[in-house]
């Protein structure tokens, strides 16, 4: 199988289904998510060839969407204080919220990439 190269972007896109809808990674920041980033993984060395650990991949994941909205994923709502901001996907792209809309209307901004 030959080697693809993914950027940070399309990594997050390739997993996104297993990591935020099937909820392999819990909406908490304490949870150490290894089933999900295991998984993850093995996908992406089964799928595409490539060999990443799992750290890696979920340093990639939070690091993305850091470097996106200017928020740490799973961090305490700034908003509301109760919640925690956590990754979304819009047809207009990914962007972060609180975890507990519509009690709360926090929303990152988007920062533009490159």
């Amino acid at each position: 199988m030959e080697n693809i190269n993914l950027s940070d972007e399309e990594l997050v896109g390739e997993l996104w289904h297993w990591l935020i809808e099937d909820n392999l990674i819990k909406n908490s920041g304490e949870y150490d998510g290894r089933t999900g980033w295991n998984f993850c993984s093995g996908l992406l060395q089964q799928n595409y060839g490539i060999k990443m650990s799992p750290e890696t991949i979920k340093h990639k994941f939070y690091s993305f969407f850091k470097e996106l909205t200017g928020f740490d994923i799973y961090s305490k709502c700034p908003t509301c204080k109760n919640g925690e901001i956590v990754p979304r996907e819009s047809r207009y792209g990914y962007f972060v919220s609180c975890s507990k809309f519509p009690n709360c209307d926090f929303k990152g901004p988007k920062k533009s990439r490159g």
